[in-house]
């Protein structure tokens, strides 16, 4: 069989320029896809979803609607708002109570809170409720004073009333040649 010398020479560079074709594309792919596994891990993110439980007060949770978050990260500050005559009760993040890192401002008595590393799926859940007060009556004779003495009727102890509620009536009756001189609340 006659060789043909031109033949055997383009054979191999046929198949070098296609092994090297090849390579080029199998490294391509392998990176390709080891950068998308890499990018993809990188985006892992969980839910963080806010609500409010039913309590005895009301009020509103902001944001309102569940977030992705990435994971490790902080979660955004959530704003906890009760409604006027109620207060945060707690605040709970998957079942466990946060109430204590909550900060309450005491004016508006409005709460913020931020999960501090979110590395799974949160609910986050606000219980409001409404405010009490005690009313405490007493009849003080001023000691040192010219003083009368009386009666206070209902004569409890402490009496509590709930915020929106009316109060209690008090009946305030001097002693005979006594008068009521002043009624002072807190």
């Amino acid at each position: 069989m006659k060789c043909n010398s031109e033949y055997m020479r383009t054979i191999p560079e046929v198949s070098n320029r296609f092994y090297h074709k090849f390579v080029t594309l199998s490294v391509m792919i392998l990176l390709i896809g080891f950068l998308g596994f890499a990018t993809s891990a990188a985006a892992l993110e969980w839910k963080v979803t806010p609500s409010v439980t039913a309590g005895t007060g009301t009020g509103a949770i902001s944001p309102s609607v569940p977030e992705m978050i990435t994971d490790g990260l902080p979660s955004s500050v959530y704003t906890m708002d009760p409604d006027e005559g109620d207060h945060i009760k707690d605040v709970l993040v998957n079942g466990v109570s946060f109430i204590g890192d909550v900060t309450i401002d005491p004016v508006t008595s409005i709460g913020t809170y931020t999960i501090p590393s979110v590395t799974e799926d949160k609910d986050i859940v606000v219980e409001f409720a409404i405010n009490t007060y005690t009313v405490s009556p007493d009849v003080e004779p001023k000691v040192g004073l010219v003083t009368g003495f009386g009666t206070i009727d209902p004569a409890v102890d402490d009496t509590t009333i709930t915020h929106g509620s009316p109060s209690v009536l008090y009946t305030m009756d001097p002693d005979e040649g006594d008068h009521i001189k002043d009624v002072l609340v807190n």
